[in-house]
């Protein structure tokens, strides 16, 4: 009898547990971008996260060389970069990869964006942000609009994007 009620109540909190750690792939749960120390990859040198955001909605993608649904989608932000620079930025920021290999696959991918490298993970532990792949956007003011957890598709990218555009519109 004891056995079965502690089966029970055992599996209770693991779908409790289960149930509240699944989320949307969508949150807001930080406020403002936080302020953390980066390298920006192409001139190599230290800056804030502050500087990475400006006058326009910026794209924000958390990436690692060894995570393949953040391969997949770089291209991706690279088309959203190229064909909506008028209305907001797109950055990249990678988390703890080797820098040289960082930079080269960046080069080697055709990336043009800027992009950003975070050694220590900082920029995730601010965000409480799990892993990568997420992305987010950032208005003028700092504010987090929107946090995508996982890898997005290239239809919630278009979305996600489409929203941006006619918010900005108004």
């Amino acid at each position: 009898m004891f056995s079965r009620r502690l089966s029970i109540l055992l599996a209770i909190v693991i779908v409790g547990g289960l149930l509240s750690a699944c989320s949307s792939g969508s949150s807001s749960d930080s406020d403002s971008w936080p302020s953390t120390d980066v390298i920006e990859v192409s001139s190599n040198t230290a800056t804030s996260t502050e500087s990475i955001t400006g006058d326009k909605v910026t794209i924000i993608n958390l990436w690692a060389l060894w995570c393949a649904p953040c391969r997949e989608e770089l291209p991706r932000l690279q088309d959203v970069s190229t064909e909506n620079s008028e209305i907001l930025d797109v950055v990249g920021v990678n988390i703890g990869d080797d820098f040289g290999k960082t930079t080269a696959y960046i080069k080697e991918a055709g990336l043009t964006f800027p992009m950003y490298w975070d050694e220590t993970g900082d920029l995730l532990t601010a965000l409480k942000v799990p892993s990568v792949p997420a992305t987010l956007a950032v208005n003028e003011d700092g504010d987090i609009i929107w946090i995508h957890l996982g890898a997005l598709s290239a239809s919630e990218l278009e979305t996600k994007v489409s929203d941006l555009a006619s918010s900005s519109a108004q």
